[in-house]
């Protein structure tokens, strides 16, 4: 039998967004700066509201698609 992947990542799907803000912003939006927050949908609604018609970019994440990205980049078989 052949091995057809050297890692398989098992996790949460998750999205994070990127959205360029200000001190002011992100205080008043009651934000805390360089932190990490996993958010429930109705907070989500509420900061993409608040920062609406703003370019953002969304990208993978959560701890097993970081690694699997960071692997596969290093040339392992991933799924």
């Amino acid at each position: 039998m052949t091995q057809q992947y050297q890692i398989y990542g098992i996790g949460n799907a998750l999205v994070d967004f990127e959205i360029e803000a200000t001190p002011e912003e992100l205080s008043a939006l009651n934000i805390e700066k360089g932190v990490m927050t996993l958010i429930e949908e109705a907070r989500q609604d509420e900061l993409l509201h608040a920062f609406k018609g703003q370019q953002h970019s969304r990208a993978c994440g959560g701890s097993a698609a970081n690694t699997i990205i960071g692997a596969q980049s290093l040339g392992a078989k991933c799924f």
